[in-house]
């Protein structure tokens, strides 16, 4: 046997085992979709409904646009400020498979 063929298993094993990033996909829900769906579950528990506020969602919206050209998630805003020197808390749920989905978010997550 060859050493070319002897290590052609090997290299088949290392990249079975390193994990290659897989393709993403624009997904179809909407910022106002979440909003919809947490005044759902406030009305359900006598809860008035958020308002929209439109300077916070176009900084989030940013911040996301941001962190997904570094491919990272992070605290840093883009012009180098965190959230909390404006003003802003957040909580942030995040993983490493697909995305989490506004109902997992709000009924699994977020009312947990």
């Amino acid at each position: 046997m060859s050493e070319k063929t002897k290590t052609r298993p090997w290299i088949l094993f290392l990249a079975l085992i390193i994990r290659i990033p897989g393709v993403t996909s624009e997904q179809s829900e909407t910022p106002y979709d979440l909003i919809e769906e947490v005044n759902n579950l406030r009305a359900l528990h006598g809860l008035e409904a958020y308002q929209v506020d439109p300077w916070l969602m176009a900084y989030a919206q940013e911040h996301s646009e941001y962190q997904a050209r570094m491919q990272s998630g992070t605290h840093l805003h883009s012009d180098g400020t965190l959230p909390w020197e404006n003003g802003i808390q957040e909580n942030v749920a995040s993983g490493d498979v697909d995305y989490v989905t506004i109902p997992v978010d709000v009924d699994e997550i977020w009312v947990d």
